[in-house]
């Protein structure tokens, strides 16, 4: 149980949702911001239009609010299967792109960056990740199952190639250049999903040991 569901009101009025709406989005906003380090409370109730008392009754500590903040937010990747690869992949790779260009995107890159020094953000980074690889795992296995790609596929290549390639592409990219590349992302992806599965042919045609699945 989170503080913010273990703390009552001395007033017993219920809780205002659309305060704990504007906290949370604001947090996760500040973060993408400044960062862990930079992250404080007085900043998020400042950009969150509240009190520094509203957001102290909801949440005593930083760590438990920026726990609720990620927890609050869906970044699951669905349960994705068109019945080709190809589409599997794009839709895959629409799905990733959108979430690292989203108004949440820069918050969710510093969360997958960060969460190497600060282990409390890395439970949410690894869920993140895991459920790319999963999603990942399952539309090439079940392209394997499909015969549509040999079953000595390199799939490890295969997801570095998609997922790495969409990550850099979102690091790497200016903040004065991040509308541009959220508008051309249709095209990016169509010729990544291009790249990648051209590579993952090459990588398995040359006869070179890519460390297996």
């Amino acid at each position: 149980m989170t503080s913010a569901q273990s703390t009552s009101r001395a007033s017993g009025r219920p809780r205002n949702p659309d305060v704990d709406r504007r906290i949370l989005e604001a947090a996760v906003l500040e973060f993408g911001d400044v960062g862990y380090d930079g992250l404080s409370m007085e900043r998020v109730a400042l950009r969150a239009r509240v009190s520094k008392a509203t957001l102290y009754l909801r949440w005593a500590k930083r760590d438990d609010l920026l726990l609720d903040c990620w927890a609050a937010l869906d970044l699951h990747v669905g349960e994705i299967d068109t019945g080709n690869l190809r589409s599997d992949l794009r839709e895959l790779a629409t799905s990733v792109a959108e979430l690292y260009f989203s108004d949440y995107g820069r918050s969710t890159l510093r969360l997958v960056v960060e969460s190497e020094r600060h282990p409390v953000l890395a439970v949410h980074s690894q869920k993140i990740r895991d459920g790319q690889v999963m999603a990942a795992r399952s539309i090439v296995r079940r392209a394997i199952g499909r015969r549509e790609i040999p079953a000595d596929t390199p799939v490890s290549i295969l997801l570095d190639g998609l997922c790495g390639a969409l990550l850099n592409h979102a690091l790497s990219t200016p903040s004065r250049l991040r509308s541009h590349a959220r508008s051309t992302l249709p095209e990016y992806v169509d010729q990544l999903v291009e790249f990648v599965l051209a590579g993952s042919d090459a990588v398995r045609n040359s006869g070179f040991d890519s460390g297996g699945d």
